[in-house]
This record gives C-alpha cells, sequence and structure tokens, in this order.
C-alpha cells in the first residue's frame, strides 16, 4: 500500500492548478530553460548571505542524510509522484535539469525558520512547491553538538527529476550565534555553567542582559523582577510600557527604570505611541488604565526636563476619562489651550480643575466660577475644593477660610479646606486658629497641613507650643515637627521624643538621620529598650547616618541588645517547583551582570545615607531645653 493515493484531492488539484495558469504565463514569456550539469546547475540567481562554510565530516555527512529522509516523504513521494501523474510530458515543469535551490536556517533543536529562494528555478511555481515542502515540514533532526553553539543555514536542491532532494548537493553554512541568541540557548537548555561563561566572555552587552532580563520577568518571581528590570536595556523596557499585557506593578517599576536612567528619547517615543492609539475601542476599565498610563508618562517627560508633547497633553485634555483630563491640566503650560478647554468644558469637575489652573493667574471668570461652587452644596464646595488643593489662590483665601470656621458644614469638608490653606502662605492664620480650638480632629488636620507650609519657622513655632502644652496631641505634633526639620529645634525634638511611648518613638525613629550625629545619644538610648519594633527601627537610622561614630555605634549594637542586629537578611529566592528553581539558578547570573554593567562596583545602597556634619552632642538629662518659645499670646 502507497504512502499518497492517486486519487487527487482537492488540495492536490488546487495545487495542480496553480501549476497549470503558472505554465500559461510560462509559455507567454518563453524563458530560456534551466540547464543541470553534473556537480553544478544553472539558474536565476537572488541574494543570499554566505557564511563560514562547514568542512564535511563523517557526523555532518550523517545528519545530512537524516534531512534527507525527512525531506524525501515530503518532495519525491509527494510532489514528484503527483507531477508524474498528472502533468503532460511537453509541460514546462518536465523540463530536463530543472531545480530550485531553498535556503533556510535552523536552531540547535532542529527547527526550521522560514525558508526563501536562494537560487529560482525560472518557473514561480515550482518554486512554491518547493517552498510549501518546507512549510510542511515542522521540525528536522537536531543538528550536531558541534554546531549547536553556531547560526547554521542549510541550502538545499529539489530537482523536477533525478537525483530529486539528495543530500548530495547540499550545502551547510554556519556562523557564531550573536551573544542574546547565545544566551537564550543556554538559559533554555539550562546549562547555567555555559551561561556564567557566556557572560564573563561578553560582558553586560545589550543582547545578553535582554536575553537575561527575559528569563528573569518569565519565572514571574518578585525577588527576580526588580533585578530583571534593572538590567534590561532601554528598549526592553519601552516595549513593556508599550504592551497592554504587562501587569501594573511591571510597568510601574518598568518607568521607574527609565526615569533613573533618564531615557529621554524612548520615553517620548512611548507618549507618541500611546497618544496615537485610539482609546475608543477599549472597555472603561482598560481606558482607565490606559489613560492613568499616559499621565503617569507625561509626568515622567517632565520630570526629566522635558516639555510633555503638546498633542499628548491636548489628547489628554479632551479625553473622556475625567481623572485624566483633570491631571493633564496641571502639566499644560499653553494658556490658550486651557482658556478654550474651560469653555467648552460642561464636566463640573472638569471644569473646576481648569478654573483652578486659570485662577491662579487671574482669569476673573475662573475665580467666579471656583467662588460659586464653594458657596453652593457640600459636592460643589468638596469639587472646588479637590481642584484647588496645592494650587494657592489668594483671591479665594478668605473663601476657604469660611469653610474652615464655619459649624454649618460638615466636619470632612472642613478636614480637606485645612489640608488645602496648608500650602497657601496667607491660610496659615485659619490653622493656627484652629489649633487654638477643641476639636480633636480638626486640631490633628492642621498639625498634618502645617507641615506643608511654606513659613517653615512659624510653623515649627506653633508645632512646639502643641507638642509641649498638649499631651493628647504631643505625637503628632513632634512627628510634624521632625518633618519640617528646622535646625533651631533638634534640641527640642531629641527631649520630647524621650517622653513619647516605645511605639511612638519607632514611629518616629525613621526621620531621626536627618539631625546627624545629633541624634545618636537618642537612638541609642532606643536599641537599649527591650521594644524590638524600637530596636529594628533604631538600627535602620543608624545605618542611615554614614559617621564614624554612628558606624562604631552599629558594630556594638550586638553587645548593646544581645542580638546581632547588624546581620542582614539573606537574600533567597523562595519556593519548591520548577520555576523557583531556575530562579534560584538565575539570580546569581543576574547580580554578575549587573555587577559587570555598573563597571565591576557592587549595587549601591537601597536608601541614601544621610552625612552628619556635627559632632556628637553630650546627652543631659535635664529639664526640658525651651528653645521652642511657648506662645502666651496671638
Amino acid at each position: 500500500m502507497t504512502a499518497f493515493s492517486l486519487r487527487p484531492s482537492i488540495r492536490t488539484v488546487g495545487f495542480l492548478l496553480s501549476i497549470a495558469s503558472a505554465s500559461c504565463a510560462t509559455q507567454t514569456a518563453k524563458p530560456a530553460a534551466p540547464t543541470y550539469v553534473e556537480g553544478s546547475y544553472i539558474g536565476t540567481p537572488l541574494a543570499l548571505q554566505v557564511s563560514e562554510a562547514v568542512a564535511p565530516t563523517p557526523a555532518i555527512a550523517h545528519y545530512l542524510t537524516k534531512v534527507e529522509a525527512r525531506l524525501n516523504t515530503h518532495w519525491n513521494r509527494g510532489v514528484r509522484k503527483l507531477l508524474d501523474t498528472w502533468l503532460p510530458a511537453d509541460h514546462p515543469i518536465n523540463t530536463k535539469g530543472l531545480v530550485v535551490e531553498v535556503a533556510f536556517s535552523l536552531d540547535s533543536n532542529g527547527q526550521p525558520r522560514p525558508a526563501r529562494v536562494a537560487r529560482s528555478s525560472g518557473i514561480p511555481a515550482f518554486d512554491n512547491a518547493a517552498l510549501k515542502v518546507m512549510r510542511n515540514v515542522k521540525k528536522l533532526p537536531p543538528v550536531p553538538p558541534s554546531l549547536r553553539e553556531r547560526e547554521v543555514t542549510l541550502r538545499w536542491h529539489f530537482f523536477r527529476h533525478e537525483p530529486g532532494c539528495s543530500a548530495k548537493y547540499a550545502h551547510l553554512d554556519s556562523k557564531p550565534l550573536p551573544p542574546s541568541r547565545l544566551m537564550e540557548w543556554a538559559l533554555q537548555r539550562r546549562n547555567w555553567q555555559r551561561a556564567a561563561e557566556i557572560l564573563r566572555a561578553q560582558g553586560p552587552a545589550d543582547g545578553v542582559r535582554h536575553a537575561l532580563a527575559s528569563a528573569g520577568l518569565a519565572t514571574n518571581n518578585p525577588a527576580l523582577e526588580d533585578m530583571a528590570l534593572d538590567l534590561a536595556p532601554a528598549f526592553q523596557l519601552a516595549s513593556l510600557l508599550r504592551e497592554r499585557q504587562t501587569s501594573v506593578s511591571r510597568w510601574n517599576s518598568a518607568l521607574d527604570a527609565l526615569l533613573r536612567r533618564k531615557e529621554k528619547a524612548q520615553l517620548l517615543a512611548v507618549v507618541s505611541d500611546y497618544t496615537g492609539t485610539t482609546l475608543f475601542a477599549l472597555s472603561a476599565a482598560k481606558r482607565r488604565e490606559r489613560g492613568r498610563r499616559l499621565l503617569a508618562l507625561l509626568h515622567a517627560v517632565r520630570h526629566i526636563g522635558l516639555t510633555p508633547p503638546a498633542a499628548a497633553l491636548e489628547s489628554a485634555i479632551k479625553s473622556r476619562d475625567e481623572h485624566l483630563a483633570c491631571a493633564a491640566a496641571a502639566l499644560v503650560s499653553d494658556r490658550r489651550l486651557l482658556v478654550q478647554a474651560f469653555a467648552k468644558e460642561r464636566r463640573l469637575k472638569v471644569r473646576a480643575t481648569f478654573a483652578a489652573r486659570l485662577a491662579k493667574s487671574g482669569h476673573r471668570s475662573a475665580i467666579a466660577t471656583l467662588r460659586s461652587l464653594l458657596k453652593g452644596k457640600t459636592w460643589q464646595a468638596q469639587l472646588a475644593l479637590n481642584a484647588m488643593h496645592g494650587s494657592p489662590i489668594p483671591a479665594l483665601v478668605t473663601n476657604v477660610g469660611a469653610v474652615v470656621i464655619s459649624d454649618r458644614q460638615p466636619l470632612k469638608l472642613r478636614i480637606k479646606a485645612l489640608a488645602v490653606l496648608g500650602s497657601w502662605r496667607s491660610g496659615s492664620r485659619y490653622l493656627y486658629r484652629v489649633l487654638r480650638g477643641d476639636n480633636s480632629a480638626l486640631k490633628l488636620a492642621a498639625i498634618s497641613a502645617l507641615t506643608h507650609s511654606k513659613s517653615k519657622l512659624s510653623a515649627s513655632y506653633r508645632l512646639a507650643d502643641v507638642a509641649y502644652k498638649d499631651p493628647k496631641h504631643a505625637a503628632a505634633a513632634l512627628k510634624a515637627l521632625v518633618k519640617i526639620g528646622h535646625p533651631r529645634f533638634t534640641k527640642d525634638v531629641m527631649w520630647l521624643t524621650s517622653r513619647l511611648s516605645a511605639a511612638d518613638q519607632a514611629q518616629v525613629a525613621p526621620a531621626l538621620p536627618a539631625y546627624g550625629n545629633d541624634a545618636l545619644p537618642r537612638l541609642k538610648r532606643m536599641l537599649k529598650r527591650r521594644h524590638p519594633q524600637l530596636r529594628v527601627a533604631a538600627l535602620r537610622a543608624l545605618r542611615r547616618i554614614n559617621t564614624p561614630e554612628a558606624k562604631q555605634l552599629v558594630a556594638s549594637a550586638a553587645a548593646l541588645t544581645g542580638a546581632d542586629l547588624s546581620a542582614k537578611a539573606p537574600d533567597k529566592v523562595g519556593g519548591d517547583g520548577p520555576q523557583a528553581r531556575r530562579a534560584r539558578h538565575l539570580a546569581p547570573l543576574m547580580r554578575e551582570a549587573l555587577r559587570l554593567a555598573r563597571g565591576g562596583k557592587s549595587a549601591p545602597a537601597a536608601k541614601p545615607e544621610v552625612k552628619g556634619t556635627r559632632a556628637a552632642a553630650p546627652h543631659k538629662a535635664a529639664s526640658p531645653p525651651r528653645t521652642a518659645k511657648v506662645l502666651s499670646t496671638s
């Protein structure tokens, strides 16, 4: 029983019809028929990249024989048999010596890549038949071990008559793989030793970094994702930002990596791609996420000192997403564009945002709009306050202050008005008035708002007054005082910290390194406490003070606490599955690549260190220093 039936199928009839139509065109053109001589052929040459020829060896000869056996099934017993059965003897395809040369590349597993015609037979239908055979061959035998790390190209001859597709006339060329492909091959085979050798030989080339970063991201392991994004070249990070399927956390991390490198060209290219993409074909949730990403890109472009593209800003302002339109208004520097958008806008939330942006420059219509909203219903006043947050408008200080001191307004609205007045220089008098009141919620909101005050010295005096006089709100006032960090109140901060509970001291400790060596006595006393959370917070604060006294105190932390708190936890990749095992092998390779990319230096610390410039002051457990004069009046 033969492998192929002589009864033609629908696909066979279509193939023969294509040959017949090609033969008509061939007979009309009457080209010169190609001829074949033993060991050579004559045809129509096409462009072919010639690489290093491989010397014939028994292993390569055996490999070519196996390839011939695989192709023989499709060509000799398939195409040639059908042509012998259905074509007349005088057909142009039956010309003696007709041959086509096809070139195709192979990977190490024998997977053929798309073939191309290297030398045509002069008859397109015959060339297409050879290409179709290569498309039907899904896999060929693996290449010999000596060619596993090289790019193999086979040039195979398909004859109309004998010798068919014999390996006798095949040519095998090879050339070294590029670094990226070589690293991909080693990682796919889980040959970690060979991957390490490639890394040492090639160095931190873009191709090697791309392969390692792709492998690290494919594991979906959080411990490797940050290293992979630091290792990835700029074009790979930009492609992650363009893909819709990229998760939110990975997208944000990729944007941070591009910002750290200040890749201006890549960021502008991604912004242009986002601007040219229509959002109306997406669902509401995907449209919101797309708008959030466009807004983050616009902020990133402005952060590195570039002007966001005008087309991107105009597209964001006219977006159907209210959040995107409101946030993009803060980035627009063209006042004419804002005025036009404000005049045409009918959504109240977006209109209030545009009005707040224009009111800073004295636009009368915008100021009137915000004033009417503040005097309107609660939800309208809430929209106006949200729009004015962080935008000082001197003409509206009295209107916002009226919301704060009015007992008829809801508490949430009054707290929001306090947050708005915090960054306004002329609104501090309303904050001081609330601090003298009895409403605890409003007092906490005023303390938090004072951290954003333009007058640091005046705000520090008020906060120190609260910390000394009001034990109930002393912790909140001290945290705000430490956040402002005025050097005149250093001794007050240290003495007030000693009066707090251990839990409150643990929350204040991360801000103490800003005071340098002046904070060492207080941190040393925190290390002696038996509160574990307080000890850890104090030790982390000490590590951020880069002075000899602080380093000596960190070294003696074990003697003070009875445990070696200075030892860092080992960086481990947990899990027992195949992905976790792969991640454990990838982690040292990625660390080495990062070290080489940074010029052989170790990775920088995760948190910046604060250098102290003043000598450590002796601690005196005396009466509280009254540097902050308690204000008895006003």
